[in-house]
């Protein structure tokens, strides 16, 4: 299921700054993954720590096929040497493995943020990335716009021309209240061609007002 990105929220992005009204005109349509069960999120999560999207694909899909259902309660059974076969890392491996053996994991959607957070901070191995990203891809809350993420540091970067020592914490409340929505198009400004790109930047350069 893909993350759902309201006509509210695309119109806000236009009108916000003519980057992302012209990454929203020749970009693609952004694709963020939305899983509901708890358990496939944060492996999901896990498995993406500090590696590239194409390579936690890999892993995810060689998890899927050789380990059996992605449930809690099935990799409570399996063991760490199991998981680290399809090429998870002992600490990745050892961090879903803590999940799997605990039973709050399950209800933690029905819980206040602050109980989520505290809950899912206290297993070793889970980080704050990783907690926002839980609050993304399982509950889809629309306020996630994490400086912690590297695409999101690169995108931004690229898609407003900025220098690689450039401030970004303004950005932590610029695109609020439709934070989630513009990081999906962000992470996706990673993809585009230099064509496009080209694109984005002419039609900017031509707006008069265009100061961030």
């Amino acid at each position: 299921m893909a993350y759902t990105i309201s006509e509210e929220a695309k119109q806000f992005l236009k009108a916000k700054d003519p980057y992302m009204k012209a990454l929203l005109k020749y970009g693609n349509k952004p694709y963020e993954q939305s899983i509901d069960d708890p358990f496939q999120a944060m492996v999901d999560i896990i498995i993406g720590q500090q590696i590239s999207e194409k390579a936690k694909e890999s892993i995810v899909k060689r998890l899927y096929e050789r380990c059996g259902p992605v449930t809690q309660t099935h990799f409570k059974t399996l063991s760490i040497e199991t998981m680290r076969e399809v090429g998870l890392s002992k600490m990745k491996a050892e961090t879903i493995k803590r999940l799997a053996n605990m039973e709050a994991l399950k209800d933690l959607p029905n819980q206040p943020i602050e109980t989520i957070d505290k809950t899912l901070l206290n297993v070793k191995g889970v980080g704050k990335w990783s907690v926002e990203m839980f609050h993304f891809v399982c509950l889809q809350s629309p306020h996630i716009f994490s400086l912690k993420d590297i695409g999101i540091v690169n995108g931004l970067k690229k898609l407003y021309r900025l220098n690689k020592d450039a401030d970004l914490e303004h950005f932590k409340t610029y695109y609020h209240p439709h934070e989630s929505a513009a990081a999906s198009y962000i992470w996706m400004v990673l993809e585009l061609d230099k064509a496009t790109l080209n694109k984005i930047y002419e039609e900017v350069d031509n707006n008069e007002h265009h100061n961030i």
